[in-house]
């Protein structure tokens, strides 16, 4: 399977103690660029739907795309385009997607609405730095509708204490 990032839009803002270290940043930074700005992508923003000359997907059929490594999907800055993002998403369901979050208390107020229990290719992780933003994302993502979920365990910011029960 092929892995291809798809970042519709760039820029993020802090959220949790998660985003201290954000590569992202790092790497805006040194190139000179506000990392603070969140634009919408100017050319890869339809990437999915993209066809070479010969008619056939940029992105082949049974690819995987990352989804928002340079972002979050569900940043308030996004609300405007991210209709238009699930309408690429839907037309390619012989493609799966991957969208990581922190900001799980927005997911289920930006579903598109034909999502219902989930869309088949399409699988959403959550990720958790320590072991309170694990409590406090993880208790909210079990009651998202979804039918393929992730965590990212990254980065660890602390010891973890394994309690059972």
């Amino acid at each position: 399977m092929r892995d291809i990032s798809w970042n519709p839009w760039h820029g993020c803002h802090p959220f949790s103690a998660g985003c201290r270290n954000c590569f992202m940043r790092r790497a805006d930074l040194r190139h000179g660029r506000n990392p603070d700005e969140i634009t919408r992508s100017k050319t890869m923003f339809d990437l999915p739907l993209k066809k070479k000359r010969d008619g056939s997907w940029k992105v082949p059929s049974g690819s995987q795309m990352s989804v928002c490594f340079n972002s979050d999907f569900f940043l308030e800055d996004a609300d405007a385009w991210r209709q238009e993002a699930w309408d690429i998403m839907r037309q390619r369901p012989d493609v799966r997607f991957l969208i990581p979050t922190k900001r799980i208390h927005r997911i289920r107020d930006c579903l598109p609405p034909d999502w219902h229990g989930g869309w088949p290719h399409i699988s959403i992780a959550v990720s958790v730095e320590t072991q309170t933003a694990a409590r406090q994302r993880l208790d909210l993502f079990l009651t998202i509708p979804c039918q393929h979920r992730l965590i990212f365990a990254a980065p660890l910011l602390e010891d973890w204490i394994c309690i059972p029960g």
